[in-house]
Order: structure tokens, then C-alpha cells, then sequence
């Protein structure tokens, strides 16, 4: 009976969390330019940011995805996808990663799927935290 409690009271909590999103208006974004002439690559964005570990990383990749995607959610493939790109060791549990980022608050499960695989979107405090850069 408690196990179904604590089951109940986190899927409100996600619940709440999109809730406040969605109240809030737009998450603020990380401008970008409209001239493909003048978009930032993930690598710019990477060294621009300065995530000092790889759960930091994780989370610039989130966001960098929902920026340049436009969409709000990603699932593993993206970020593991975008690893790749910025020609960086992909982490060898990516998982654990995003779990730690959920822990920390900058990512959120996602109820919806995408293409069969389990999705998280990043927070109002995730994205904040990526647009104000990581310190040691």
C-alpha cells in the first residue's frame, strides 16, 4: 500500500512539475540565430557552456536538442546522438546520467514515448542552469 502511495505521489509531482512549466509561458531559451549562416554548432554550444562533467554535459545536450529541434522532448538516441556529433566519448551509461540530471531537477520523465522509447524534457531549472554556465 505504501509502495502504490509513493507511486502516486511521483507521478503528481511530474505531473505538477509539467503543470508549472506549461503556467509558466515559454521556457527562457538560448537564442539562437535564424540564418543557417549563423547557427551555433554543438560544439560552439558545448565550449560556450562549460558543463565540467558528463552528467553537466547530459544536460547541455537536452537543451541544445529542444533548441534546435524545436521540440520539447528527447529521448537517449538524441542526446547519444548529438555525444557523437560534438566528436565526444559517448558515456557508456546514458541512462544514469539523465537519471542523475532528474535528481538534480534539470530533467523530468516524460508520460508520452517517443518512438517506443522512454522520453524526459528538461526543466525551467535545467534549462537555467545550462543558460547561466556550469562553474567548477
Amino acid at each position: 500500500m505504501i509502495e502504490e502511495a509513493m507511486k502516486k505521489i511521483d507521478e503528481l509531482e511530474k505531473r505538477v512539475a509539467k503543470l508549472e512549466r506549461l503556467a509558466e509561458g515559454p521556457s527562457p531559451k538560448v537564442q539562437f540565430a535564424t540564418s543557417n549562416r549563423y547557427q551555433i554548432s554543438v560544439v560552439e554550444f558545448l565550449r560556450e557552456k562549460k558543463p565540467y562533467t558528463a552528467v553537466d554535459k547530459a544536460v547541455v545536450f537536452a537543451v541544445f536538442h529542444e533548441n534546435q529541434s524545436g521540440k520539447d522532448v528527447f529521448n537517449t538516441e538524441d542526446i547519444l546522438s548529438l555525444w557523437r556529433q560534438a566528436k565526444e566519448t559517448p558515456p557508456a551509461n546514458i541512462n544514469d546520467l539523465i537519471n542523475k540530471n532528474i535528481k538534480k531537477g534539470f530533467i523530468a520523465e516524460e508520460k508520452v514515448e517517443k518512438g517506443q522509447k522512454k522520453s524526459w524534457f528538461v526543466t525551467s531549472s535545467g534549462t537555467e542552469a545550462v543558460n547561466k554556465g556550469f562553474q567548477k
